[in-house]
This record gives structure tokens, sequence and C-alpha cells, in this order.
């Protein structure tokens, strides 16, 4: 890894995300996620996880 470092390279983690093609409704569709998320955070019957 050192060499990598001396020679100028770098790992590009995270990655930028490209731009969506309907930015917006690509925001309504995150806005719905968001809500569907939030009621199943609250039902007991569920167990969400969350991975990177």
């Amino acid at each position: 890894m050192r060499y990598l470092h001396e020679h100028g390279y770098a790992r590009r983690i995270p990655r930028r995300m490209p731009e969506p093609p309907d930015r917006d409704q690509w925001e309504e569709r995150r806005e719905t996620f968001c809500g569907e998320l939030l009621a199943l955070l609250k039902d007991h019957r569920c167990d969400v996880f969350f991975g990177d």
C-alpha cells in the first residue's frame, strides 16, 4: 500500500454516485422509500438491518 501511495495512487472509496437521469423522480422515490422505511422501523415484527 505504501508503494501505491508513494507513486500517487489512492483508493477511491467511497466513490461518487453518478447523477440520476431524472432527479425529480429520484427524489420522489427516495422520499417514498424513507416513509416506508420509517414504517418498518416502528413495526415490532420486523428486523431492519443496515449495511455499508
